[in-house]
């Protein structure tokens, strides 16, 4: 199954390296471009993937029998149940928090690579758009739509995560059948006692500047949300584990150039992931070797020896690495907000302390017991944990995504932790037996009441029945009515001119069609054109402003896109007369509030 696991890792890692060599070359049509590439990608990632084949049916081998049917507390897998429900029934879950926004990129990949900027039409897309290439894919394959392929695609990455977290714990305390706690808790037990935390941030009343990160309420929610943090952690816990490997069974060119690929494939799918990899676990990693006094470090004789094979093996990672890196470094330059440097971060800290302070003393004897015992197996996660909490604690990251980072260390955190659990239940049976009975029954109340606040707060965000036709997206309610019309009577590269609306919670891309422009969006701040655009909406939308001033906008508009745009506008006779007279079109009336003009490209 881990197998299976890496081979899937290693197909969507090459489709997304080909899709992003082919965009920085020349425009490619996705629909033609897309088979041939899977069976390149396919033929590829076995070619990679089958050294690894007699190591992966070793230790390693795990099957859904092992990982899920272990004694006693197999049970505990009930509690991950209603999410999938959730994910598979609910298309309020499968939109999330930014559905809207990841649509427009799967839609936008559906038409052609590379995507344009979904938030800022006829500007390179600095998104991390390869996740979305993944997407597409399966929405072409299975005729289905971009959210629900993603709820599919988190079920499944679930899964895998439940497979390797498993592994890792056979790395880590023996080829011995892991129990369902040893698998969901480093996964799902950090901010153990989220309400309490809650409750007592809102009784002391801290300042906003020292409240935790919200999006690290409960963990189970990274791999529902509609984003690619779940295809982050999938390859995150694979480099974990071949880290741990690597500590175990000494280094090989395999072993390093897989490390160094999963990083990289981590850096197209989920940028914020691979730049953990890179930052935390690979440095980590090196620092824990050089502590290792039971093996002796690689000799001299031993590096000239495989010397070209080693540079040959650098500059093969270092052209995998390259498209990923000008896509970045392209990214970081487009955007105003940028990752910088700083002293301390007290919400970063808060965060911390709650996502890990019921397990600070397990933690705590764990690590003092693989250091005082030189158990460099269990020294690299203490040092990873640590290590990444303090790349939280002084690295900001845009739109504060270094708690990213937290998440990603509380995973090793934990599994150290509950080593100390383990350790300190078996010196002291009443007293262990109690820490690992208060465990479960929070590990199981926290994740059961998150799901079903996070189930709440989306259904109440997403009060609307979808209904799904193929790759479309249908929603029943009055306001969607322009954007099903304007889907059916124009060509995909239209764009949408309308009153500015919430950024996440824009029809324009359920409508497949991308709106002028998106206001307060991370992705088009501090572009000039994003705020001369809002500027112009704007002006267009205000009533004070004289109806030939608000004509121009509509021209420069046209003039400036070069390509067919839709305007809505509300009902105003004064207004459809102007445009009648200055571009010959009188406006489709939709029920006796809105007109859509439909205007060709100069």
């Amino acid at each position: 199954m881990l197998f299976f696991s890496l081979f899937f890792m290693f197909v969507i890692g090459a489709i997304a390296f080909v899709a992003v060599v082919a965009s920085l070359f020349t425009p490619v049509p996705f629909f033609p471009f897309i088979f041939p590439l899977l069976f390149a990608a396919v033929t590829l990632a076995g070619l990679l993937a089958a050294p690894h084949i007699r190591r992966c049916t070793t230790l390693s081998d795990l099957t859904p029998r092992q990982t899920f049917a272990s004694p006693r507390t197999s049970w505990l897998y009930i509690i991950i149940v209603p999410a999938v429900f959730l994910l598979l029934f609910a298309p309020g879950i499968q939109f999330g928090y930014h559905g809207l926004f990841h649509s427009a990129y799967v839609y936008e990949i559906l038409r052609g690579l590379p995507p344009e900027n979904v938030t800022l039409p006829g500007y390179p897309a600095n998104d991390y758009w390869p996740y979305h290439v993944y997407l597409a894919l399966l929405s072409r394959l299975l005729d289905a739509p971009p959210p629900f392929v993603s709820a599919l695609s988190n079920i499944f990455i679930l899964g895998m995560c439940l497979l390797w977290s498993s592994a890792l714990w056979k790395l880590l305390a023996g080829p011995a059948a892991s129990s369902a706690l040893d698998v969901l808790f480093p996964l799902l037990g950090a901010n153990l006692f989220y309400l309490p935390n809650l409750f007592l941030a809102r009784q002391f009343l801290l300042p906003a500047v020292w409240q935790p990160d919200p999006r690290l309420d409960f963990s189970l929610v990274r791999f529902i949300n509609f984003n690619g943090f779940s295809l982050g952690i999938l390859f995150f816990l694979a480099a974990f584990f071949t880290a741990l490997k690597i500590l175990r069974e000494g280094e090989t060119r395999r072993d390093a150039s897989l490390l160094i690929f999963l990083g990289g494939s981590a850096l197209l799918f989920h940028a914020t992931t691979g730049v953990y990899l890179f930052a935390a676990l690979i440095p980590c990693l090196i620092v824990t070797r050089l502590l290792d006094r039971s093996r002796p470090l690689p000799s001299a004789s031993f590096l000239t020896q495989n010397g070209f094979a080693l540079v040959g093996w650098l500059l093969l990672s270092g052209l995998f690495l390259l498209p990923a890196a000008l896509f970045l470094l392209r990214s970081a330059a487009a955007m105003e907000v940028k990752t910088t440097l700083e002293l301390f971060s007290p919400r970063d800290m808060t965060s911390i302390f709650v996502m890990i302070y019921p397990a600070i003393p397990f933690f705590i004897l764990a690590a003092t017991r693989a250091w005082k015992e030189k158990q460099t197996i269990l020294l690299f996660p203490a040092v990873l944990a640590l290590w990444g909490f303090l790349l939280a604690l002084f690295v900001r990251l845009p739109d504060g995504n270094e708690y990213k980072f937290i998440y990603l260390s509380s995973i090793a955190f934990l599994m150290v932790a509950l080593m100390g659990m383990k350790d300190f239940a078996s010196r002291f049976t009443n007293g262990g037996r109690a820490v690992l009975i208060i465990a479960v029954t929070a590990l199981v109340a926290n994740t059961l009441v998150g799901t079903w606040t996070m189930y709440d707060v989306y259904s109440r965000r997403h009060n609307v029945r979808v209904t799904y036709h193929g790759a479309h997206v249908t929603l029943d309610r009055p306001d969607f009515a322009p954007f099903a019309w304007i889907r059916e009577n124009t060509p995909p590269e239209t764009v949408i001119l309308q009153p500015l609306t919430s950024k996440d919670w824009n029809y324009g891309y359920f409508s497949e069609r991308l709106p002028y422009v998106v206001a307060g969006h991370i992705y088009n701040e501090g572009i000039p054109a994003a705020a001369a655009r809002i500027a112009q909406v704007n002006r267009l939308y205000d009533p004070a402003v004289p109806i030939a001033e608000r004509i121009a906008v509509v021209e420069a508009v046209r003039l400036s896109l070069n390509r067919p745009i839709a305007v809505l506008y509300s009902a105003d006779p004064a207004f459809r007369s102007a445009m009648e007279l200055r571009f010959g079109v009188m406006g489709e009336a939709l029920g006796d509030q809105t007109y859509i003009f439909l205007l060709d490209a100069p």
